[in-house]
Formats: structure tokens, sequence, C-alpha cells
């Protein structure tokens, strides 16, 4: 897109649900007239897919649709576009909802606003209620047909203005930013005190305009009446954003711990703020906002409880971890003393709630697993006790190769191009189908390990013929791999655990999925012991299916050879997989990353080729160059 003379590429993200695809092809038909030049779309279904979306999207190429095995979250599935091919190339990302109708000008006048901007963060245009702003005068607008077919608003930006600015009230808005000040508006109960003080002195009349939503604060009224071109603002809400990819880059993704939604979109705002940049509400980009009602569905007590998780958590990175609990603790307490007279019993259903919510922050902040529950034996072996033979086991892993180096041997197709042969005398973690290469290999790998449970059914019989490797599965396949004196079960927690990805580093009490078993296998390393973790044959790419294969919502049943692992029997014909997602387990990695360097510990990545740039990458055969060199020496000595 042409802007002041300059070309800017420019990608908007969109999330929907399974539940929301009428309400999100109403929201993209929309927004096709304003993609110009350069401009792409990413839409994530969270948790689901869509054939109607597939067969829509096909049409455009501007057009990318992604899906999602499980619900990410709203800070997860965002992450995971920001994390796109088209997304790491843009100059500029808007961030939308699925429930918006946008004018026909819209990408245009907020992109241009925040290029003309200086040290602009995050900007968002005027998000009105679209129940109530949608005027008789702007109806003419109405009903033109769209690339999909619908009816459409071919509306500007210029025309909702019009028809609403000079009268504007807080029913026509659905939000045009929180006050400047974020400690105030989040992390004070100064405005608790003013909603109950503002009762009192409205029946005086006496008007207090201490609002931290600015929906409801007259002095921001007054700026959209008076024509001002921009205010400043805390935070722009998530349905309307617009920022410099570079802001990512600077900033950091948005924080997964507050999925599956609530603050993910203040946080980043906040952040951009304490960077030195300023956040702006545009007051010449307008657009209407609620096509659906799904927010208005949510139990209020619920809601609450997780708001005030997530500001909880919001809190330990705003004022620091040694202050968080005063400050979020203070909030829980304070604003029930100031509801209770206005909502009697409700506040104390309030105070149960978001106390609740407090806990859970809490929780996660510093890394205790209450969310995550476990049988007694495990949570007892946690604590040392074992109360059978296979939590012994457990145990006894825990430090077993204690500032040790090992090998993660992944099943791609750069396997074919690696010698194996130097890992015999190593440390070695192998998984699913290493078995159809272990005669080629010469050896087995020190530990083996299998979480699908589609491979663990399709190849049972083979996988319980394994002996002379400490093998270590889930619990909850016992079902189909059978107990034996080389087997040991953990308590492997599965898809839909909150805050994803999670990464434990208490192997005997739990383990976390990742998207990919060598997720699994970096948990084990980590409790062995282990300080140098090196990765060989994570290609980290796939190849899409073939069309002969069967596709059954994310299960493939295979009719062709496999490609994307070293032998195509791997997940050849005959057998079930996953489909893989590359980003999902790309978020883990990062997380292993993390912790891993938190506790000056280090994984490298010594695939052979590959697309996995998370790690450093080391040379393969440069991690046996003294070894060699060694038995070279010891030879010459005997000579």
């Amino acid at each position: 897109m042409i802007i002041d003379g300059n070309n800017y590429t420019i990608n908007v993200l969109v999330l929907c649900m399974e539940a929301e695809i009428d309400v999100t092809v109403q929201t993209i038909e929309n927004l096709l007239p304003s993609l110009e030049e350069d401009v792409t779309v990413s839409l994530l279904i969270n948790g689901g897919g869509s054939d109607r979306l597939r067969d829509l999207f096909a049409a455009f190429p501007t057009l990318k649709l992604y899906e999602s095995e499980t619900n990410l979250g709203v800070a997860g599935g965002r992450n995971l576009l920001l994390r796109k091919d088209e997304c790491r190339a843009a100059d500029i990302v808007l961030i939308l909802d699925n429930d918006v109708i946008t004018p026909v000008d819209y990408v245009r006048t907020l992109a241009s606003f925040l290029v003309r901007t200086p040290k602009a963060g995050v900007v968002g245009g005027v998000a009105t209620n679209v129940n109530n702003a949608i005027r008789y005068e702007t109806l003419r607008f109405y009903g033109e047909p769209g690339a999909f077919g619908g009816r459409t608003f071919r509306i500007t930006s210029a025309d909702i203005k019009e028809s609403l600015a000079k009268k504007i009230t807080p029913n026509h808005l659905y939000h045009i930013g929180t006050h400047p000040n974020y400690f105030y508006t989040y992390f004070s109960i100064r405005p608790a005190f003013w909603a109950l003080a503002g009762k009192l002195l409205q029946r005086l009349r006496i008007k207090v305009n201490h609002q931290t939503s600015l929906v409801k604060n007259d002095r921001y009224l007054g700026y959209l009446k008076s024509g001002v071109d921009k205010y400043e603002v805390t935070n722009v809400a998530g349905c309307s954003q617009a920022f410099w990819r570079a802001l990512v880059d600077e900033l950091g993704y948005l924080d997964d711990r507050l999925n599956p939604y609530g603050w993910e979109d203040v946080d980043f705002c906040i952040r951009a703020r304490q960077a030195g940049y300023k956040n702006y509400i545009d007051t010449n980009t307008w657009l209407y906002h609620g096509t659906d009602t799904r927010h208005q569905q949510r139990n209020p007590l619920q809601k609450a409880k997780s708001l005030m998780r997530g500001r909880t958590i919001m809190a330990s990175t705003v004022v620091g971890r040694r202050r968080y609990k005063r400050i979020a603790l203070k909030l829980v307490f304070g604003m029930f003393l100031f509801e209770l007279p206005r909502f009697g019993r409700r506040a104390l259903r309030r105070l149960k709630a978001q106390y609740g919510g407090f806990k859970l922050g809490v929780a996660v902040v510093e890394g205790l697993d209450q969310q995550v529950k476990a049988p007694l034996r495990f949570n007892v072996a946690d604590r040392g006790l074992a109360l059978t033979k296979n939590e012994r086991r457990l145990r006894d892993l825990k430090n077993a190769y204690a500032g040790r180096r090992a090998f993660i041997i992944g099943g791609g197709p750069s396997i074919k191009n690696t010698d194996l042969s130097p890992l015999k005398d190593e440390i070695t973690i192998g998984c699913n189908g290493i078995f159809l290469i272990s005669d080629e290999m010469g050896f087995l790998p020190t530990f083996y390990t299998v979480e699908d449970t589609l491979l663990a059914e399709d190849r049972a019989e083979r996988i319980n013929e394994i002996s002379g490797t400490s093998k270590i599965f889930p619990h909850d396949l016992r079902y189909c791999l059978r107990p034996d004196s080389y087997t040991t079960f953990m308590n492997f927690v599965r898809p839909g655990y909150p805050d994803f990805p999670r990464f434990s580093t208490d192997f005997a009490h739990h383990v976390f999925w990742g998207g990919t078993v060598t997720f699994l296998n970096m948990q084990l390393a980590y409790y062995l012991g282990i300080t140098e973790l090196f990765l060989t044959g994570i290609d980290h790419s796939y190849q899409p299916p073939s069309p002969a294969d069967e596709q059954e919502n994310f299960t493939i049943h295979a009719k062709t050879p496999d490609p994307n692992h070293f032998h195509p029997d791997y997940f050849g014909p005959g057998y079930r997989y996953h489909d893989p997602q590359v980003e999902r387990m790309e978020q883990g990695y990062v997380e292993a990353k993390r912790v891993f360097e938190e506790n000056r510990r280090v994984i490298y990545n010594a695939t052979v080729g590959g697309k996995l740039e998370v790690f450093q990458r080391v040379d393969y055969l440069s991690l046996f160059e003294s070894e060699q060199i060694k038995k070279v020496d010891d030879k010459s000595q005997r000579l």
C-alpha cells in the first residue's frame, strides 16, 4: 500500500472459533474492499476447522486460512499468526476481532495514521456499538453484494463519524480506549472509589469525571464531538489495533499466560508505553463492533475470576514480582469494599470469584501447578515417596545424568544424511518409529518415548516387543502399551490445559503436551539433569498430505508413503497420524529454550539442514571431533 509516496506491506490478523463462522464471513466480506495492493489477511480458526471458509478463501490469494486442532486462546492464537511468514514480512500489523464491520477505507486510514504519527506504539479506531450506532442515514450504504455473495456496507469512516460524532453518547460506543494513566486504570482502587462516590454525588447533581473506560468519560466524548484528530490512551482494544511489526521484535509476543482471554491487549499496550511509545485512538478511523453476542453470554462470575487471574499475571510484569501480590490483593478486597454498598450479596459472590482468580494468577506466576491434577501415586512420588515400582523408576530418573550432555534423535528425513554411529556411547532419547532404523544404527537409544495415541494404537505390537532400552510412556496409554521391566509410565497432561505451552521441570509429577513428542523429550532431558541438549533429525518442516490420503478433521489416514520422515513406512499406508502444526511446535520449543536458559542449561540444534531456527545451530560432526582425536591418540600409544 502506498502511503505518502512509500510502499508498506500490511498483514491483518483475525481469530475465530468454529461456532463463529457466519459472523466471521461477514467480517471478512466487508473487509475485502479495503485490501489494496500488498495487504493480506491471516485468519486462524482456533480449535476447529471449516470447509466453508476453505472454499471461500481459495478464490482469494490475499486471504490465508489456518486451523488449530486445539484452542490456543487469544494471545496464543494471535502469536501463531504473528509468526507466520506473511506477518514476519509485513511492515504493519492490523488486528481485528471477527465480529466487526469495517468501512471501505479502514485499512488505509488506520495505517496512514500510524505512519504519520511519530513515536506511535499501538493505535486504534473508534469502535462503535453496531446495535446502536447504525442510524437511518447510514443505511443507504448497506445492501451492495459482497465478494462472498452477502450484503455489505460500502461506508467510509467519515460517513460513520458524520452520522454520530456531534450527538455521541456511551450507548453508541463499544470501546474508545482506556485512561492514559495505566497504573490508575488497572492497578489502583481509586476507580472503584469514584464509581461509588459518583453515584452519591450524582444525586446532588455534581458530575464526577474519573471514568477509566473512556466510553463513559465525558472529557473524551467531548474530544469526539469537537473533532480532535487523536488522543492518547493506555489500552487500544484488540478489536481494532495497528502497530509496526518491528514492535513485536522489540517488546516480545503477547503473553500466552493470559490465555484463554483477558488483558493480552492491555499488557502489550502497557509494554509499549513503558518502552517510550505512545498509544492513540485515531478519531478519523471508525468501525462497527459487536455483530454477535458471545461476550454477553459469558458467566459474569467466571468472567470476573478469569479477569482477576489475568490482572494478577499482568501485575507481575508491570509492577514486578516483589509487589504484584500486594497490588492484586489490594484490588480484590478494595473493590469489594466499594462494591458492597452498591451490590450487596452480589459483591460477596464477586469477591469469592476474584479471590479465586487471584490464586490462579499467582499459581501461574510462581510456576505452581495447582491447575494440573495428578493421581495420588504421582503426587507422592513428586515428594520422594514411591508407592509402586513404576514411581520408584520415575524418582530414580531425577538428575540421573546431572551435568552431562544428551541427544534427542528425531524422525526427520535428515536422519538419512546423518551418521548416527557416534551416538552409540552417548545419552540418547529416541521416539515413535526410531525402531525402523535400529538395525542400521547398531544400537537402541538410552530412552524411547511415545505420546501420540494414534501411533501407540497402530504400532502397539511392535512397541511392546522393544527391549533393552528405557521406555517412557503416558499413563493413559496403558490400554495398548503394556507394562514390563523396561517401561515407566508418567502423568501426561494432554491438549486443552491452561496457558499453553507449559514446560514441566517435575517429570515425576506431570509432563506437558507441546504439539510434538520432542517437547516431551526435552522435559525428560531436563529431569535427567542434562545441561547440554543436542537435537538431530528435527527438520521442523512437513509436506502437506497427499490428495490420495484420507483426512478426517485433524486425523490423516495415510494411503501413500511418508515423505516427512526417514522411512516411508513411518506414517505410511495403513497408519494414522495427526496433522502436524509447525507453528504450535515452535511455541513449545521457545518455551523449552526459555526454561533451559533460565536454569543455565542450553539446547542446540545439531540437525543436518532443516528449518528449525529457534535454537543455536552447531555442526553435528564437530561434536565428536575430540572423541575421534582421543581414539587416534590411544591407538598410537598402543602401537
